[in-house]
């Protein structure tokens, strides 16, 4: 397929290229990331970022290299740099860039210096705690004059630098690169460049600080930062790439990586052609799966098949369950990965606890937490769309008895704050400490969407868990009376109960203060599922009313437009943002659930599709080939939150894979 491919903007903007972000991921939970200026915006941006196991959290082991052009007239050809706390950008590349490329999500750029054409790429082999950077003259004269200066960091993910005169334990300077330890970490660090045939190293350390990070200011956080370089490297690019490989550990197996590039297009050429569209906004969105698909490397679990989770999201999240089963369809069921599905599904199966799958991991924590009411119970949902599209009843009758503890577990009240009322069937809510949906924004003991009490979607995703296991315990010839007696009690006291004045459902029943009237996108769930627990006369006035007050063109508003708490923009520092959260942001994994009701109303496929064309657009911005978290509720709808979010993703390219197998 065609590289996606983005040009600079006319008047040659920094800022256009310094807006835009790449991302590449080793399947192991580690990444490299930066913007198309080469210049980081972000304290999570770095080109050696490895998933450290017994930490339980990612590391920046490399925040930077910057790259400059040597030739003899006195222009500077700076092809990556920094941007300062004064305002000044010591990257010129959008002076010099002719296109940026993500081929097969190989970030590539193609510069034009003087009479010449470089080529730069990067990659993040599969399996491997490495970056791979190449440099490669396309034309003009024979040689460049090329120079790279590494900078160290070793902080964990998240965390800002702090100068100290003891930095490295050790360096040793290497045939091609060097290996470095640095003092409070188990392993090394190793830079070695293949194929330049003068290469030198200059060891002169020194400190570079008043680096300025863009979005962390934007997003409250502390903005400015010190990194470590250790000397800088110089060869001359001739007729054959030169490759800079940045690893963690041993580098004996270094050369190995070399046919990365090539093993990496071969695999994902691989998976389009086992995906089989032709369309090539899904084959991008397609390609886009593959960077939350990690290996878990969980020594509790022997088997190593049943390692494999879903990252929710870059640059922060780790593995979520709600997030991951909402995304299972999509990144792994679409995209024909069947065995991949049923390796997800057993590894997170093992997150149980008082009867509820797991929450999240956070980073640097060993143990999950366990404060959602939903995840469980979409837990039925992801094993269904597995059924569906396998028919494997062997793997609905292995879960079987864990279906069964988890339908128990919300009767019986196991886990603190969600229980079963035995007056109506509905599933009850309650905690002063957490929120239990999925709009779940706190901060300082401050929950901005309390929403305790029966929230409707939980109601949704109840009944469906209900029917799945009443459907699966006739095929597997267990008895399911009860199941069928609550399902029907459960639907009565719903169709009685959350009907708000003719309009639209109450978001919240029987809560504390009454029923909740915001108008929100989880009533979309009392249509869309499988079952839906909706009765059918009354779909058409919520899908409209949805549709005119929540439906963007990057998904679904988390509240409605008129109403007085709706936050417009989602921006400022942690307190400002989570409060625009789940008041008004955008959330596009919404999309995919509102045509799966929409579709059920209008039956106009056609039409569908319209509200997907602004991702294809989408996929230039932000997370370049990817989809973001979330985007302002009101116009121009910026992005925001994560540049590359699982279930934005998943459900996108659902909906694109659904609407065209319906034509």
């Amino acid at each position: 397929m065609k590289p996606l491919i983005i040009y600079p903007d006319n008047d040659r903007n920094p800022h256009y290229l310094l807006s835009r972000e790449w991302l590449c991921t080793n399947g192991l939970g580690g990444y490299a990331s930066g913007t198309l200026l080469g210049v980081n915006t972000r304290r999570d941006h770095g080109l050696l970022v490895p998933y450290i196991a017994y930490m339980k959290s990612r590391m920046v082991v490399i925040s930077h290299m910057t790259e400059s052009v040597i030739e003899s007239s006195p222009e500077n050809f700076n092809l990556s740099g920094f941007e300062f706390v004064n305002g000044e950008i010591s990257s010129n590349a959008h002076l010099y860039l002719k296109e940026f490329q993500l081929d097969h999500l190989i970030p590539t750029w193609i510069f034009s210096i003087g009479d010449s054409i470089l080529e730069k790429r990067v990659l993040t082999p599969r399996g491997t705690n490495a970056t791979l950077l190449q440099y490669r003259l396309l034309s003009g004269p024979n040689t460049l004059k090329i120079t790279l200066k590494p900078f160290l960091t070793f902080v964990v993910h998240g965390n800002p630098m702090h100068r100290r005169k003891d930095f490295l334990s050790s360096f040793t300077e290497l045939g091609g690169g060097f290996q470095a330890y640095y003092t409070d970490f188990d392993y090394p660090v190793n830079i070695n460049i293949y194929g330049a045939q003068d290469l030198k190293f200059d060891r002169h350390e020194h400190w570079i600080s008043n680096i300025y990070y863009k979005e962390d200011y934007e997003r409250g956080n502390e903005p400015t930062d010190l990194l470590f370089n250790p000397g800088e490297f110089s060869f001359t690019l001739k007729e054959y790439p030169v490759t800079a490989c940045l690893g963690m550990g041993s580098t004996e197996n270094n050369e190995l990586l070399l046919t990365g590039f090539d093993n990496h297009k071969a695999r994902l050429q691989k998976k389009l052609e086992d995906f089989g569209q032709n369309n090539e906004f899904a084959q991008n969105i397609c390609l886009a799966t593959d960077q939350f698909i990690f290996n878990k490397i969980d020594t509790r679990v022997q088997d190593p098949t049943n390692n494999w989770s879903i990252l929710a999201g870059f640059h922060w999240f780790l593995d979520w369950g709600r997030d991951s089963m909402i995304s299972l369809e999509g990144l792994t069921l679409c995209t024909k990965q069947f065995d991949l599905a049923k390796d997800i599904l057993n590894t997170l199966s093992h997150y149980i606890h008082n009867g509820l799958l797991f929450n999240c991991f956070n980073e640097g924590e060993s143990t999950p937490s366990y404060n959602s009411a939903d995840a469980t119970l979409l837990f039925f949902h992801a094993l269904n769309r597995y059924y569906q599209y396998t028919g494997d009843i062997k793997q609905v009758e292995d879960f079987y008895p864990l279906l069964i503890s988890f339908i128990n577990s919300y009767l019986n009240g196991i886990a603190e704050g969600i229980k079963v009322d035995p007056k109506d069937g509905l599933v009850y809510i309650y905690s002063e400490n957490y929120p239990l949906t999925w709009m779940d924004a706190q901060i300082f003991g401050v929950i901005f969407t309390p929403r305790n009490g029966k929230p409707v979607e939980i109601q949704a995703l109840w009944f469906n868990a209900l029917k799945l296991l009443i459907e699966w315990s006739e095929v597997l010839g267990f008895p399911h009376k009860n199941w069928d007696e609550l399902s029907l009690a459960v639907k009565r006291s719903f169709n009685e109960k959350f009907w708000y004045g003719k309009e639209y459902l109450f978001d919240v029943v029987d809560g504390p203060c009454g029923n909740d009237s915001s108008l929100r996108p989880n009533q979309i769930l009392s249509i869309a599922l499988d079952n839906p627990i909706l009765e059918e006369q009354n779909w058409k006035q919520i899908i409209d009313v949805c549709q005119d007050q929540l439906l963007t063109g990057y998904g679904l508003r988390s509240l409605g437009l008129k109403d007085k708490a709706y936050h417009p923009h989602y921006k400022g520092n942690r307190f400002d943002r989570d409060s625009a959260y789940h008041q008004g942001a955008v959330w596009a994994w919404l999309i995919g659930y509102f045509i799966d009701a929409w579709l059920k109303v209008y039956n106009d496929r056609k039409r569908a599709y319209d509200f997907l064309v602004r991702f294809e657009e989408h996929l230039t911005e932000a997370g370049v080939g990817s989809i973001s978290e979330v985007f302002d509720g009101s116009h121009p709808h910026i992005p925001r939150g994560c540049i590359a979010q699982a279930w934005s993703v998943a459900e996108v390219l659902r909906s694109i894979i659904k609407l065209q197998s319906e034509k």
